[in-house]
């Protein structure tokens, strides 16, 4: 249970991922004494997960790519402050500029549903951590058996993606939001960046170059703590 003064942390995972995308954070936090909370959308071998708030202390919510948009709308509502890692608020752009990704996504989902789940993930991560090599991004569920209840639930996030346009249900706007971008995102199109700023103008932005959707920045989680513990410090 979190100690008056401290943060206690929910962090959501992102399409096709799971938990352990959060161990980079994990030391971060238990040296603050941060209790960390992590979702499990149950793609892989891990078990499904919804953690909720427990405890005083004031409340972060983190959250990666997709992960905004699974994170049940009390616990978003609940958020005294939010990090959006590699997140948009719509994920397809509307018109031409969204016919591609629109094309991808189906093209995904009839590999799920042929069972061609190992070479779409192979290629899949390759384009996550571009432009850093495949082998610095964390294990995600591609190194065990999915069942069949995760590529339905991985066919489900699809659609999602599809669909999403705007900020989801429970969206705490009046919180303070920290957005992290990789200026060399592969995943998330530029016009979707550039939507959930207009529609966060009160967020800081924080920009990585070099750097893709996976985020691969050492020190990322004391860069994001360290954000929240300038928070604290305020008035």
């Amino acid at each position: 249970m979190a100690e008056t003064g401290t943060w206690q942390l929910l962090a959501a995972h992102g399409w096709g991922s799971d938990h352990r995308c959060w161990d980079g954070f994990a030391p971060a936090c238990a040296e603050r004494r941060w209790d960390l909370g992590r979702f499990d959308r149950g793609y892989g071998r891990f078990p499904a997960a919804s953690p909720g708030w427990d405890g005083p202390g004031r409340r972060a919510l983190v959250v990666n790519s997709l992960g905004l948009h699974l994170v049940p709308a009390a616990v978003l509502a609940g958020a005294d402050a939010v990090v959006l890692l590699a997140s948009f608020a719509r994920f397809v752009p509307p018109g031409d500029a969204g016919r591609p990704l629109r094309q991808a996504l189906q093209a995904m989902d009839a590999r799920l549903a042929a069972g061609d789940v190992g070479g779409l993930f192979h290629e899949f991560r390759q384009r996550v951590a571009a432009p850093q090599p495949v082998e610095h991004l964390p294990t995600g569920v591609e190194d065990g058996p999915v069942p069949a209840g995760g590529v339905d639930r991985l066919r489900r996030d699809l659609a999602l993606l599809d669909r999403c346009d705007s900020l989801p249900e429970g969206f705490p706007t009046a919180a303070p939001v920290l957005l992290v971008e990789g200026a060399d995102d592969a995943i998330v199109h530029p016009a979707s960046r550039d939507d959930l700023r207009q529609r966060l103008p009160q967020a800081r932005v924080m920009s990585l170059a070099g750097v893709g959707h996976g985020l691969l920045l050492p020190g990322l989680s004391d860069r994001v703590l360290g954000w929240l513990d300038g928070l604290e410090a305020t008035p």
